[in-house]
């Protein structure tokens, strides 16, 4: 037993410095792994709220636009309430929810913002909404 703190003694500068080591890896592949993750996130919601814009500006041709035209801005509006919808995956609440509720609302509203300017009040308060949750998602992150 004696020799064995005589060995603990006689390297603890070692074993001191192999502590430290192990720790400090230890903590940078955690901070590496939390950045990524926020990084990831922060890119997902940036590319989020600009489409939020372009989908805001194709549901003012929905409801504004020339008849002639009107299909393929109810087709352009879809594909990008699902590409948003899709990015949802990587954001925690409330952003994952946001997206969802606004995939529902434009399904829910979708033919009747060209008749009814309430439908489109709602359609705008939806994406207004949906960018401040994503908002609060960016103000989360670490």
């Amino acid at each position: 037993m004696k020799r064995l703190f005589e060995q603990l003694r006689r390297h603890s500068v070692a074993l001191i410095s192999l502590a430290v080591a192990i720790s400090s890896l230890a903590y940078n592949t955690w901070r590496n792994e939390v950045s990524e993750a926020n990084r990831t996130v922060r890119d997902a919601a940036i590319e989020t709220i600009i489409g939020l814009g372009e989908f805001e500006q194709t549901i003012f041709l929905v409801r504004w636009g020339d008849d002639m035209d009107q299909r393929r801005y109810h087709l352009l509006a879809w594909a990008q309430v699902r590409s948003m919808r899709t990015l949802s995956v990587l954001f925690p609440e409330p952003g994952r929810s946001a997206l969802l509720n606004l995939e529902s609302t434009w399904d829910e509203l979708d033919f009747a913002i060209q008749e009814d300017e309430d439908a489109a009040d709602q359609m705008s308060a939806a994406i207004d909404a949906t960018r401040d949750d994503l908002l609060i998602v960016l103000e989360m992150l670490e």
